[in-house]
């Protein structure tokens, strides 16, 4: 038994002493898990405090400071540190926008061997690109720069105006309209001056009148030659007018017995009419029927003077019966002869029934179609709505109808 205790007492002394042993380690892990904890919040605040820089955003530092984000903070940690992906993710955004940018800048400027968008984005990479549309720019600049030296040197030589390079460059058009007048100017007189040259050389039977230095000696000698041909033609020209006043005085002389022979017949004219109007008393017609045309059958004339009566009606089945047909006629009155004609009914034709006299009082009843036409008798289907028609109306068409 005593052996016993002592081997147990032995036991727990040892068991006592690893537990010292391992309560060291175990404190020395700690202060070092809690200096490395220290030194990561320090490195999350000073990444912050970069993002933060001319960002114009909240200051993200401050929500992450080391304090915030000590060991001692751990169930706040959640919340606070998505914040710094956020605002990476936001800076990145704006580096990407900002490569892009420089991209469409070297494609506005023309720039030959732009780089792709990588390129331009890539950490090890962006500034060869970005130098290079740089450079591009500012050749861009420089060309347009020489090239307002150019046009502003051209007017001060050529037009004797001044031209302001600034306000060029700040696209203000005012600044060209000096040189513009003067190339107007210029223009002006240019264009005055071909057209007389070519009105000359049309004048004279040159075409194609060159202006221009290398063409001009060709083509005054054209005008020349042209010219001594216009003298001769004009020399030839007032003997054929001479030639042509001796043949319209032989016209006119014509004309002067055709004229007498013309005044002749009009008497011969003037004796016809005579006898022609004799013969028209002779036979009874007015002397004034020359315009008079007979009507033609089936003519708008003929059918109006066409009237006719209702002589059956078929209430039941909303048609009647009238005495006109296609062998109806009317008569044209001529002079002291009567002239029949046929008034040409047919089927579809549009009549209107009255009631009373037609040369007289007489009142609207119905518009009627024709729809089957005999000899001197046709139907015809009564409108919707129409009054009640009775034996014995009239019958008539109108134009139009």
């Amino acid at each position: 038994m005593k052996i016993a205790n002592i081997v147990l007492s032995v036991l727990i002394l040892l068991l006592a002493a690893a537990c010292a042993v391992f309560s060291y380690f175990l404190f020395e892990k700690r202060s070092q898990f809690v200096s490395g904890w220290a030194k990561m919040a320090q490195a999350i605040n000073a990444s912050a405090v970069e993002l933060d820089k001319d960002s114009g955003l909240k200051p993200l530092a401050e929500e992450l400071s080391v304090s915030a984000l000590s060991h001692e903070a751990y169930s706040s940690l959640d919340q606070k540190l998505p914040k710094l992906a956020e605002r990476s993710k936001q800076i990145v955004n704006v580096r990407n926008d900002l490569a892009d940018a420089l991209r469409r800048v070297g494609s506005a400027v023309s720039m030959k061997g732009l780089a792709d968008e990588k390129s331009m984005r890539g950490i090890d990479t962006h500034e060869s690109g970005q130098n290079a549309v740089v450079n591009a720019v500012r050749d861009t600049v420089a060309k347009r720069d020489r090239m307002y030296g150019y046009v502003a040197a051209l007017a001060r030589s050529q037009f004797r105006q001044n031209i302001s390079i600034e306000k060029m460059k700040n696209a203000d058009r005012s600044a060209l309209k000096p040189f513009e007048d003067g190339l107007v100017a210029v223009n002006r007189r240019k264009g005055v001056y071909e057209n007389t040259l070519r009105t000359i050389g049309r004048t004279v039977g040159v075409s194609g009148f060159d202006v221009s230095d290398s063409g001009y000696g060709k083509s005054s000698e054209k005008v020349a030659a042209g010219v001594r041909d216009l003298q001769n033609r004009i020399r030839r020209t007032q003997s054929e007018l001479d030639q042509a006043k001796r043949t319209i005085k032989s016209h006119e002389q014509t004309i002067s017995r055709r004229v007498k022979e013309i005044a002749m017949q009009k008497n011969v004219i003037e004796e016809k009419n005579r006898q022609i109007s004799s013969y028209k008393r002779a036979l009874g017609r007015p002397a004034d029927d020359s315009g008079i045309v007979p009507w033609q059958d089936g003519s708008n004339e003929a059918r109006s003077r066409l009237v006719g009566k209702v002589i059956e009606v078929h209430d039941k089945y909303g048609y009647i019966a009238i005495d006109i047909g296609k062998g109806s006629t009317v008569v044209q009155e001529i002079g002291n002869r009567k002239l029949e004609v046929n008034a040409g009914v047919r089927k579809g034709q549009d009549f209107i029934v009255a009631r009373g006299e037609l040369a007289g009082k007489s009142d609207f009843v119905a518009r009627v179609v024709i729809d089957e036409v005999g000899d001197f008798c046709s139907t015809a289907n009564v409108a919707a709505g129409s009054q009640p028609i009775q034996v014995g109306d009239i019958v008539y068409w109108t134009p139009g109808k």
